[in-house]
């Protein structure tokens, strides 16, 4: 396996759901509000998935230039694979800091560790796929 360069913002999707429901009742009339999370490279998000393995770090620039390659291969066997250039350019450009302190103070926006939620995730999709 192989991941590329860059990250997310990533924020729980538990936590975004209560943000949102506060803003339904909390919210002000005309105003924008962000409710991020803790931004984490792909590569740390790998190893808290899967500390006991070092995937390959392929450029997003590389990547960029083998797209074509790679959607003729993903259509010739069916892979669905989700990489575009869209997605590549996100990553490349992800703000590593979002000022979400309006849907802090406003929402009571929170968000718990990035690593909690990996977890959580891997061990609900443990339950739901025993081996």
């Amino acid at each position: 396996p192989f991941i590329t360069e860059g990250g997310y913002n990533m924020v729980d999707v538990r936590d975004l759901s209560k943000t949102v429901v506060n803003s339904l009742t909390k919210g002000k009339k005309g105003n924008a509000y962000l409710a991020g999370g803790q931004y984490m490279s792909l590569k740390e998000l790998a190893k808290v998935a899967c500390s006991k393995k070092t995937p390959l770090v392929l450029s997003i620039n590389m990547l960029l230039w083998m797209l074509p390659l790679i959607n003729i291969y993903d259509r010739l066997f069916n892979l669905n694979i989700p990489v575009n250039r869209e997605s590549l350019i996100t990553l490349k450009n992800a703000p590593e800091i979002m000022d979400c302190s309006k849907a802090q103070n406003d929402f009571a926006h929170q968000n718990r560790p990035v690593e909690v939620s990996v977890n959580d995730l891997i061990d609900a999709f443990n339950e739901n796929h025993p081996a």
